[in-house]
């Protein structure tokens, strides 16, 4: 089945089951499909590939289920407080459970990822699957330890980290629990693997992998066995990395000639809302939106409201459960002190509609700038203003744009911006092309600015591998285009100003963001002393993600004090809100959807 071009279904429904957070993707047919993701970073990197995978797998006629596990995601509790992996397997059982029961399946196929491989290995004769596809399967648990070791290590290398940021099994913020560690020292999928009729193992080339597929045909089982085509690339960052397409079409294939989804006409009746209730707070996955493309989860505190409410919005190809998982935790923390939120994806991002493809996310794009607005507009025509926009990165960007376009958003807080101002055909993926090729530009300054201002290139990255001499050329011409550029920036925030608005800048010293802010408003802002309600916080030993916690501490308390300190909505904003049936359409998005029954 080819998955290129193909736009993604708009009708999946966020379920919740015991504390867990998940989003069925449904189908007419007998035969049902259940993803087990895989741990921490790589499931993070991978969220948009598994949407894009239940997305495919429905459209062939496979009802299919994605979950997160207890204290991961948008789930309930911590990661630290998983006790085994018997927890994660009990999770995986209801999820089944849930899936069979939503929607009357005769059959059901396991897709795990990683980790989430190793349980679908473990269950499948448990829960009576008819086939596994293993992508990537955690075959012996001591070579994943010391696999997540170096990928913890090389990740905090990179983003310029304290080495222990890598260690104990954690990656990008993400950490293994100590129970966790324990089971998976001992573990080894290739003695415990049971009977299974039919079996795909998506490999790296591994010598566990060879000898997992050896022993399941020895136990009788029907083994395929294909390489895992774009791994590597899948799972650099959410923000860089492709979706593997190949092997994702492979994938639903493979399935298609396995177990047929036998599609057949049923009443589909609708179910309730997926809520998630805490002691201090009680999260909705709602979807918004033209046709409800756009999916986030909104968090309300039980105790009386209190302030704006905030609108995280997405960093880069970051999921809306954040970086480190920093935006769950934040929205949780807030509502502990009163203020709601809408943790939400943009357009492509995560859980939110986009096109099944390979290609990379569009960042600086013209669409997202869009969505805050319809996140802002869909917070306030169900009275939850004022609303706080709060966006990292290209959130930062697309805050900052939003407001200058919008006179009801009357605060903001930048985290990191690397662009301020919009350009056509952004695109992440060109900033790392060979330094060759840019040697070459660089002996035209004019259109490497252009391609700067456009969003195709990391200039400060390309500038640092020219050397001095292209350096110095490029600078030399540079200079006088920066100069329009900083004009154009500074009448933004001069506009914004004027207009009453406050904004709270943070900028993790000495990294990327600290470099494009020196460009246009000097080493310590010194440039913008003269814009009214305008505050500046240099953020110390923090990385581009903020993945040390306690620069995500730093973050939280800035974003605290401006919500509780937020004016009342102009009657403006409240003029501007939407007709009665234009509330009622998206209210909180179709939390149930309607299955077979």
């Amino acid at each position: 089945m080819a998955i290129e071009g193909r736009q993604a279904d708009d009708q999946a429904q966020p379920v919740a089951f015991d504390g867990c957070a998940g989003w069925l993707h449904p189908a007419d047919g007998r035969t049902a499909v259940l993803l087990i993701s895989p741990w921490g970073f790589e499931a993070l990197c991978l969220r948009r590939s598994w949407r894009m995978l239940a997305d495919a797998l429905a459209a062939a006629g496979y009802p299919t289920l994605r979950f997160d596990y207890p204290g991961t995601g948008d789930s309930l509790g911590e990661a630290s407080d998983l006790p085994s992996l018997e927890a994660l397997q009990a999770a995986t059982i209801r999820a089944a459970e849930l899936l069979k029961t939503r929607t009357h399946a005769r059959r059901l196929v396991l897709i795990g990822q990683g980790l989430g491989a190793s349980l679908a290995g473990l269950l499948a004769e448990e829960l009576g699957a008819g086939g596994i596809a293993l992508l990537a399967p955690v075959v012996r648990g001591r070579d994943y330890l010391r696999e997540l070791s170096v990928w913890g290590m090389t990740v905090a290398e990179t983003m310029q980290l304290e080495t222990e940021a890598g260690q104990g099994g954690a990656v990008a913020g993400f950490e293994l629990p100590e129970g966790l560690r324990a089971d998976l020292a001992a573990f080894d999928l290739t003695a415990a693997a049971p009977p299974v009729p039919a079996a795909l193992i998506v490999g790296r080339s591994r010598v566990a992998e060879l000898k997992l597929g050896e022993r399941l045909r020895e136990l009788g089982c029907a083994v395929s066995e294909i390489p895992y085509a774009g791994y590597e690339a899948a799972v650099t960052n959410p923000t860089a990395g492709r979706p593997p397409r190949e092997t994702l079409q492979a994938v639903v294939q493979w399935v298609g000639q396995t177990a047929p989804a036998e599609v057949v006409a049923h009443r589909r009746s609708a179910h309730g809302a997926a809520v998630l209730e805490a002691p201090d707070f009680v999260e909705t996955a709602v979807r918004f939106g033209p046709e409800g493309h756009l999916c986030g989860v909104l968090c309300e505190p039980r105790s009386a409201r209190r302030g704006a409410t905030v609108l995280l919005l997405s960093a880069g190809g970051d999921p809306h459960i954040g970086w480190a998982r920093g935006a769950v935790e934040a929205a949780r923390d807030l509502a502990r002190d009163g203020i709601a939120s809408l943790r939400m994806d943009s357009t492509d991002v995560g859980d939110s509609a986009g096109p099944l493809s390979g290609a990379p996310i569009r960042l600086y794009d013209d669409r997202h700038i869009e969505d805050a607005q319809l996140g802002f507009d869909w917070l306030l025509a169900r009275g939850f203003g004022p609303v706080l926009p709060v966006g990292r990165c290209s959130g930062a960007f697309a805050a900052f744009n939003a407001a200058a376009r919008d006179p009801r958003i009357c605060d903001i807080i930048l985290v990191n911006q690397l662009r301020y101002i919009w350009e056509r055909d952004g695109n992440y993926e060109r900033a790392s092309e060979k330094v060759g090729h840019y040697r070459k530009q660089a002996k035209h300054p004019g259109k490497l600015f252009v391609r700067w201002v456009r969003g195709e290139i990391d200039l400060d990255v390309v500038l640092a591998k020219l050397g001095p001499a292209a350096l110095e050329l490029a600078r030399a011409t540079l200079k006088g285009q920066a100069r329009a550029q900083r004009k154009q920036i500074r009448d933004t925030f001069g506009g914004l100003q004027r207009r009453g608005a406050r904004i709270n800048l943070l900028i993790s010293r000495d990294r990327e963001a600290h470099e494009v802010f020196r460009q246009f408003f000097g080493d310590e802002g010194a440039r913008l002393r003269r814009y009214g309600d305008l505050r500046l916080t240099f953020l110390e030993d923090a990385d581009h993600a903020l993945t040390p916690k306690p620069a995500r501490m730093a973050l939280l308390d800035v974003v605290r004090e401006m919500a509780l300190t937020s004016p009342a909505p102009s009657a403006a904003a409240v003029a501007a809100e939407p007709a009665p049936a234009e509330r009622e359409e998206f209210a909180l998005g179709p939390a149930g959807g309607l299955l077979p029954t």
